[in-house]
């Protein structure tokens, strides 16, 4: 993140937002019932881009979404990000992945597989070795459960899932995505991205986490690792 461009974070006109979105600071009260339109969680303390007149917030990692991914394993089509839920009820569509709803926010969508994934769940590691649940071999992300009945029993909390999970071949080991946890992959490299902006931020006039710049850029799509 050396050398991270100030001039390319400042202002940026995002795909799903009519207006220019500049960098600002949210603090107090605001920070907690405003919320980012890409992972509807509250936008919290810190920096995040916004459009006054509209009152649209975005936290900085949520605007770095890329609008397709293009060689995700599951889906050898293209999946495309929408601003909500592609063409359901609002109450009707589920992560493939984790299986949790997924409800007025960005998820990426493929209408030819009927496939819908949280961006997070879009940017899951297909393989990794936790540090903590199971230490002796690398787990495996499935997409199908490897079982005749396509169901498996998760190791941690025992429940029965049929999406996607992590499994360990050799331990007959499965684990749903979100009883994984999976440690500190997503959460350093989103750290990582925030704290670059914020340094940029400081460097260059912005004071001590005060007040806005604005300069006009196009959106920069960072590596697959930094969405929420």
């Amino acid at each position: 993140m050396a050398g991270f461009d100030f001039a390319s974070v400042r202002e940026i006109h995002h795909f799903f937002h009519p207006h220019i979105l500049e960098l600002t600071i949210c603090r107090g009260r605001e920070a907690n019932e405003n919320y980012c339109r890409g992972c509807m969680k509250p936008i919290g303390e810190g920096l995040a881009y916004h459009c006054q007149p509209c009152n649209f917030l975005l936290h900085v990692t949520c605007s770095q979404i890329p609008q397709q991914i293009t060689d995700h394993p599951a889906c050898s089509h293209v999946l495309c990000l929408q601003p909500q839920p592609w063409n359901y009820a609002p109450s009707a569509c589920r992560c493939n992945a984790c299986w949790q709803p997924i409800t007025q926010r960005f998820s990426f969508h493929c209408s030819i597989c009927r496939l819908d994934l949280h961006p997070s769940c879009a940017n899951l590691p297909m393989e990794f070795k936790h540090p903590h649940d199971h230490q002796r071999h690398k787990l495996f992300l499935f997409f199908i459960p490897p079982y005749q009945n396509r169901l498996f029993t998760c190791n941690i909390c025992h429940g029965v899932g049929g999406s996607w999970h992590y499994h360990c071949s050799e331990c007959n080991y499965d684990s749903h995505v979100n009883c994984t946890q999976i440690p500190s992959i997503r959460e350093s490299l989103l750290n990582e991205a925030s704290e670059a902006v914020s340094r940029a931020y400081v460097n260059n006039g912005g004071g001590h986490m005060g007040g806005y710049m604005s300069t006009r850029s196009g959106p920069g799509h960072m590596e697959r690792g930094f969405w929420e």
